[in-house]
C-alpha cells in the first residue's frame, strides 16, 4: 500500500559548534563535540551507559561528531519489552506530563478510539526534552458524538484554547484543522487534537501499538513510521527524536519494511546512524 505525502520534505541541516576545542563534561547533559575528542568519549561511554544513560549518534561521521546522552525519568534506561503490536514498559516513574496524557486519554478513550503521535512518543521512553502539545490523531465523529465528548471534557476540568463552542470545534475539525485542550486556567502542556486526515494518518491509526506500564496503558504511533516521519520532517529536534527511538528500538524493528517505507517517504537516515 502507498502513502500519500502532499509536504515537500525539509533538508536537514546541522549547524556546527561554535567552540573548535569543548570542553568535555562528564555528566548527563548533552555533549557537542568534534571528531578530536572522539576516542576520549568512546572510552568514556561504558561508564555512562552503567549508570543508565541513552546514548545516540546524531549527524554524519564525516562532518561532525554529537553525542547525545540523556538520562532517562529513572536515571536509568527502562526496562521495555517489544513485540508487534505491544510495548510493555517497567520501573518507570510517571512524570506530570505522564499523567496529564493518561488523565486526558480515560476521558478521550469512552468516546473514540485515537493514537498519540509525534514528539511526546519519544518523550515517553526517556527522551530529555520540553515539549507543550501532545499530538492525537481520532477517526472522524459525527457531530453529536463529538459534543458528548466536549461536555465530557469540560464537565471534568478541561477547557479548549481555540475560543469556539462545540459547533466552532468541530467545524475547525472538519477542516483538518487541530484543536487544543488543556486544564483549566494552565495553558501547557495541551493537547492538539485532529482528525484522521489522509493515508498516513489512517495507517499509523489502523496499526497503532498498544503501550502497557503499571497502572497504565494507551496507543501510540508505530515506532518504525514514528522514526521515518521525524525523519522527514527534518528539524534538528526531529532528527534527534527520530535518533533516540532508532537507538531504543532498532533490534526490535522490521528493517526491510522500513527501508520499503523510506522509500516511500524520499528519506533516508544513514547520516544520522538509522541504517536499515
Amino acid at each position: 500500500m502507498g502513502f500519500v505525502v502532499r509536504r515537500k520534505r525539509k533538508t536537514p541541516t546541522l549547524q556546527k559548534s561554535s567552540h573548535k576545542e569543548p570542553d568535555v563534561c562528564l555528566s548527563c547533559r548533552d555533549l557537542q563535540i568534534t571528531s578530536h575528542f572522539w576516542n576520549i568519549l568512546i572510552q568514556f561511554l561504558p561508564e555512562q551507559k552503567s549508570k543508565g544513560c541513552t546514548v545516540s549518534l546524531q549527524g554524519c561521521a564525516k562532518k561532525r561528531y554529537a553525542l547525545l546522552i540523556r538520562q532517562t525519568t529513572e536515571g536509568k534506561r527502562m526496562d521495555l519489552q517489544y513485540s508487534d503490536q505491544k510495548i510493555e514498559v517497567s520501573e518507570k516513574i510517571l512524570t506530570s506530563l505522564d499523567r496529564f496524557v493518561l488523565d486526558f486519554i480515560r476521558i478521550l478513550e469512552q468516546k473514540t478510539p485515537y493514537v498519540i503521535v509525534s514528539g511526546y512518543v519519544a518523550i515517553l521512553f526517556g527522551r530529555s526534552r520540553g515539549t507543550e502539545d501532545v499530538d492525537i490523531l481520532i477517526p472522524f465523529l459525527e457531530e453529536a458524538t463529538f459534543d458528548k465528548l466536549y461536555q465530557a471534557l469540560i464537565t471534568s476540568g478541561y477547557e479548549f484554547l481555540n475560543a469556539e463552542n462545540s459547533d466552532g470545534l468541530y467545524d475547525m475539525l472538519s477542516k483538518k484543522m487541530g484543536i487544543r485542550i488543556a486544564k483549566k486556567d494552565q495553558f501547557i502542556p495541551n493537547i492538539e487534537l485532529k482528525f484522521l486526515k489522509d493515508e498516513v494518518d489512517r495507517h499509523v491509526f489502523r496499526d497503532r501499538i498498544a503501550v502497557s506500564m503499571p497502572g497504565a496503558s494507551f496507543y501510540i504511533s508505530p515506532i518504525d513510521i514514528q522514526i521515518i516521519y521525524k525523519l522527514w520532517l527534518g528539524s534538528d529536534k526531529d532528527i534527534e527524536d527520530a535518533v533516540y527511538l532508532w537507538e531504543i528500538f532498532k533490534n526490535n524493528l522490521d528493517h526491510n519494511r522500513m527501508k520499503s517505507r523510506m522509500k516511500e517517504f524520499g528519506v533516508s537516515g544513514e547520516e544520522y546512524g538509522i541504517v536499515v
